[in-house]
Protein backbone atom coordinates (compact mmCIF):
# COMPACT_ATOMS: atom_id res chain seq x y z
CA UNK A 1 0.00 0.00 0.00
CA UNK A 2 1.30 3.57 -0.83
CA UNK A 3 0.36 6.81 0.42
CA UNK A 4 0.35 9.96 -1.42
CA UNK A 5 0.76 12.97 -0.20
CA UNK A 6 -1.88 15.63 0.74
CA UNK A 7 -3.02 17.85 -2.17
CA UNK A 8 -1.99 21.41 -1.44
CA UNK A 9 -5.02 22.77 0.09
CA UNK A 10 -5.08 20.01 2.37
CA UNK A 11 -1.15 20.97 4.01
CA UNK A 12 -0.48 22.80 6.90
CA UNK A 13 1.51 26.13 6.65
CA UNK A 14 4.62 25.64 7.41
CA UNK A 15 5.67 26.59 11.03
CA UNK A 16 7.06 30.15 11.20
CA UNK A 17 9.17 30.64 14.57
CA UNK A 18 9.85 34.07 15.96
CA UNK A 19 13.18 35.48 15.35
CA UNK A 20 15.37 35.41 18.47
CA UNK A 21 15.26 38.02 21.17
CA UNK A 22 18.34 39.51 21.39
CA UNK A 23 19.72 38.74 25.64
CA UNK A 24 18.35 41.53 27.95
CA UNK A 25 21.07 43.49 29.06
CA UNK A 26 20.96 44.25 33.36
CA UNK A 27 18.53 47.37 34.72
CA UNK A 28 21.07 50.39 35.37
CA UNK A 29 21.94 50.97 38.78
CA UNK A 30 19.11 53.42 40.45
CA UNK A 31 20.46 57.00 41.92
CA UNK A 32 20.80 57.29 45.47
CA UNK A 33 17.65 59.71 45.62
CA UNK A 34 15.33 56.46 44.26
CA UNK A 35 17.30 53.46 45.82
CA UNK A 36 15.10 51.79 48.24
CA UNK A 37 15.59 53.16 51.93
CA UNK A 38 17.86 51.31 54.63
CA UNK A 39 16.34 48.96 56.99
CA UNK A 40 15.35 50.53 60.45
CA UNK A 41 18.11 50.35 63.18
CA UNK A 42 17.20 47.71 65.72
CA UNK A 43 15.18 49.09 68.98
CA UNK A 44 16.15 48.98 72.10
CA UNK A 45 15.45 45.22 74.25
CA UNK A 46 13.38 47.44 76.71
CA UNK A 47 10.74 49.43 75.75
CA UNK A 48 8.31 51.26 78.35
CA UNK A 49 5.26 49.86 78.66
CA UNK A 50 2.40 52.29 78.93
CA UNK A 51 0.35 52.46 82.13
CA UNK A 52 -2.78 50.08 81.41
CA UNK A 53 -6.30 51.75 81.82
CA UNK A 54 -9.33 50.26 83.28
CA UNK A 55 -10.41 48.96 79.85
CA UNK A 56 -7.20 47.00 78.93
CA UNK A 57 -8.34 43.83 82.02
CA UNK A 58 -10.48 41.36 80.99
CA UNK A 59 -13.62 40.93 81.48
CA UNK A 60 -13.15 38.28 84.05
CA UNK A 61 -11.04 40.67 86.09
CA UNK A 62 -12.98 43.06 85.88
CA UNK A 63 -16.23 41.30 86.85
CA UNK A 64 -14.72 40.18 90.25
CA UNK A 65 -13.62 43.50 90.94
CA UNK A 66 -17.23 44.90 90.73
CA UNK A 67 -18.54 42.06 92.40
CA UNK A 68 -16.07 42.27 95.70
CA UNK A 69 -16.93 46.10 95.68
CA UNK A 70 -20.45 45.80 96.06
CA UNK A 71 -20.12 43.17 98.71
CA UNK A 72 -17.77 45.26 100.91
CA UNK A 73 -14.65 43.73 100.20
CA UNK A 74 -12.00 46.78 100.86
CA UNK A 75 -9.47 47.64 98.04
CA UNK A 76 -6.38 45.34 99.34
CA UNK A 77 -8.42 42.48 99.13
CA UNK A 78 -9.63 42.81 96.25
CA UNK A 79 -6.03 44.02 94.47
CA UNK A 80 -4.53 40.48 96.39
CA UNK A 81 -7.20 38.77 94.21
CA UNK A 82 -6.55 40.35 90.84
CA UNK A 83 -2.91 39.97 91.65
CA UNK A 84 -3.15 36.10 92.88
CA UNK A 85 -5.71 34.67 90.63
CA UNK A 86 -5.64 37.03 87.53
CA UNK A 87 -1.79 37.57 87.75
CA UNK A 88 -2.32 41.31 87.09
CA UNK A 89 1.00 43.06 88.22
CA UNK A 90 -0.83 46.81 88.45
CA UNK A 91 -4.24 46.46 89.33
CA UNK A 92 -4.37 49.85 90.86
CA UNK A 93 -6.07 51.62 87.57
CA UNK A 94 -8.70 49.46 87.44
CA UNK A 95 -9.51 49.73 91.12
CA UNK A 96 -9.23 53.44 90.80
CA UNK A 97 -12.36 53.14 88.34
CA UNK A 98 -14.28 50.73 90.34
CA UNK A 99 -13.93 52.09 93.58
CA UNK A 100 -12.30 55.44 93.29
CA UNK A 101 -9.21 57.19 93.59
CA UNK A 102 -6.85 56.31 97.19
Amino acid sequence: MRYDPLPPQYQQPPQHQPPPQPPQQAAPALPQQFAPPSPLPPQPASVPQARKGPDDYSAGARLLATQMAVAGSDRYEIRDRLVNDFGIHDPDPLLDAIIGTR
